[in-house]
């Protein structure tokens, strides 16, 4: 897990935010609460926090393109050697 994010990392300013979200995501432009169901096969699970996932995904997407993810990277990498030193 550490190398994907230091890899990530290293390689930030030549990868495209919103690319990256969207790979994440699986989906490159706004859904509709309905469509977003279907592309995430969650049509069949209970609705309870669904919505707020929903608005939290949609809110990622519409700001990727703000989103350092050179910061976002080297937080990752702390937090991971910090538990990783717990275990030491």
């Amino acid at each position: 897990m550490t190398k994907y994010w230091e890899g990530i990392w290293g390689r930030a300013a030549q990868i495209d935010p919103v690319a990256f979200v969207a790979e994440k995501l699986g989906y490159d432009h706004p859904l509709s609460y309905e469509e977003w169901l279907e592309v995430n096969h969650f049509t069949e699970l209970p609705e309870t926090g669904l919505l707020d996932l929903w608005n939290e995904e949609s809110a990622l997407l519409e700001n990727a393109a703000a989103l350092s993810l050179e910061a976002i990277a080297l937080q990752r990498v702390n937090a991971i050697n910090a538990i990783l030193k717990q275990y030491e």
